[in-house]
């Protein structure tokens, strides 16, 4: 979908129950490579009352999008730091389409969290960790919080609600560095639960189940 006064390209799905008031909002962001229509059946684990915008990736390369471009190691795995200035871009164009979106569909800004897989999440975690008051919670799956974005002020991110999940045996995002991510937004004061599987670069089925489990708990 396109709007003009939106950056980036999305795909809407609206609530199927109506909240009092303006709704909850979920915002979709895909991986490397993929599109706004990748994450979409992980709607089916949220609640009937929440709007979910699934966001298109600024940036075309062969056979998707991506929110900054990466050279995977020879070894595959995916580098510590990612490119600063293309990510930085993406997080200003996320912002700018979720101000808008607030208007266009009637979202409580108070009441707006991320989801992101893989290079999502990085975009995910470290626009929470830049601008935190705009975003109730975050579920990360299979991704990282850069270095350069993990000394945030502690005050507002009190209790803020984090859902991290990593596959043991991921060969792009070692587990090691969500683990680090999940120790730091502890140290952080928020509260964060974390899952894993005994997969690679994938969303496990127990994912799925403690997700679901999470999400009316914590997105309210």
């Amino acid at each position: 979908m396109v709007n003009s006064k939106i950056p980036l390209d999305y795909q809407v799905l609206k609530p199927k129950a109506q909240s009092d008031g303006p709704s909850p909002a979920a915002f979709f962001l895909h991986g490397y490579g993929a599109n706004e229509l990748d994450l979409l059946s992980l709607s089916n684990y949220f609640p009937s009352d929440i709007f979910i915008i699934s966001l298109r990736a600024p940036i075309p390369i062969s056979g998707g999008y991506c929110w900054y471009p990466i050279h995977l190691s020879p070894a595959g795995a995916v580098p510590d730091q990612p490119d600063l200035d293309s990510l930085t871009q993406s997080m200003a164009l996320l912002d700018q389409s979720r101000d808008a979106l607030i208007d266009l569909c009637d979202l409580n800004p108070k009441k707006i969290g991320l989801l992101g897989f893989s290079q999502g999440t990085i975009l995910s975690l470290s626009t929470l960790c830049t601008n935190p008051s705009i975003y109730s919670w975050c579920v990360g799956l299979n991704g990282y919080l850069p270095r350069s974005f993990s000394n945030s002020p502690t005050l507002e991110f009190l209790n803020k609600s984090v859902f991290l999940s990593a596959g043991i045996n991921d060969e792009l995002i070692p587990l090691s560095k969500v683990e680090t991510t999940r120790n730091k937004l502890v140290e952080l004061g928020c509260n964060v639960t974390f899952s894993s599987h005994p997969g690679g670069h994938y969303i496990g089925e127990n994912v799925f189940t403690e997700l679901q489990q999470w999400l009316p708990k914590h997105i309210y």
